[in-house]
């Protein structure tokens, strides 16, 4: 039967590769009824639950898998993930834990522990988090940028420059390397720089938001407010639902006294995103300059 189970198992990986999930669930299933203690199964059921969205279905088989063996690096991995999708970010943070304390040089535990750190506002915990991807793969471009773009957020430019040293060394022509690079020289206050560098992103994607937004800051930051509005609005213009443009813009036109237009643009900040909190308090200061 232990046999039976690992064939069942197997068919199963294979069911799942070729996007069959839910044969490869009736195949996990018949594996753990064959071998109720093949930990790898239920790991691998989770798996195939989660992917269908079951995330609460795949927690349990994960905890079987762990039951039967606690050094289980990937379902602690995977329940960490599940727990993610749950929205129980503090829960997933302890799976990744765990699946690092079982092999230090387990990647994704570090990635996904980073990742979580960083969306979850701890900047400090993430940074660590990303040093140690960025040990284990040195080539890992998307790494070293997060890298980068959390230590530029934590004023920490000399080691930040050099993780983008080590980008552009992956990738010479990047758009996002050249976004980063033009935001640590606008936190070194070389707006001149700053311009040029999002300017050659912008040649490389028009488009690009996040460098279109950059660029209208250090226009303001070098205190042309005709050339920052006109970019801002740009970059609604291509992107009506980024809030932090519109933020912006609306800002721009209190400080022009323009009160109407500030109000217009803050007031359509819905209160489900991050930005509402600053839209209300410059709409309020609208309202009572108006």
């Amino acid at each position: 039967m232990l046999n039976s189970s690992k064939v069942l198992n197997d068919e199963g990986v294979q069911l799942l590769m070729q996007g069959k999930a839910d044969a490869a669930i009736r195949k996990y299933f018949d594996a753990i009824a064959a071998d109720p203690n093949n930990a790898t199964a239920h790991n691998n059921l989770g798996f195939a639950l989660a992917s269908k969205g079951h995330h609460a279905d795949a927690i349990v088989e994960y905890d079987c898998a762990l039951a039967l063996q606690t050094d289980y690096g990937t379902a602690h991995l995977n329940r960490g993930l599940s727990l993610l999708a749950l929205t129980r970010p503090g829960d997933a943070v302890d799976a990744f834990a765990a699946a690092i304390e079982c092999d230090r040089t387990n990647i994704w535990a570090w990635e996904a522990l980073a990742d979580t750190f960083q969306h979850g506002g701890h900047p400090t915990e993430a940074v660590r988090a990303w040093r140690m991807v960025v040990r284990l793969d040195p080539r890992h471009l998307v790494a070293w940028q997060r890298l980068a773009a959390l230590l530029i957020q934590e004023s920490t430019l000399d080691e930040a420059d050099a993780a983008l040293r080590s980008a552009e060394s992956l990738a010479s022509d990047n758009v996002t390397n050249h976004v980063l690079m033009g935001k640590l020289f606008l936190a070194r206050q070389d707006f001149g720089l700053a311009t040029r560098t999002f300017r050659r992103a912008l040649m490389s994607d028009p488009d690009h938001a996040a460098a279109r937004h950059a660029l209208a800051c250090t226009y303001l930051a070098r205190g042309d407010r005709e050339a920052s509005r006109v970019e801002l609005e740009h970059v609604l213009r291509l992107h009506p639902d980024h809030h932090l443009a519109r933020v912006d813009l609306g800002v721009l036109a209190l400080a022009a006294g323009n009160h109407d237009a500030a109000v217009t643009q803050l007031g359509l900040i819905p209160d489900s995103v991050p930005e509402y909190g600053k839209a209300m308090y410059y709409l309020a200061m609208a309202h009572r300059e108006a």
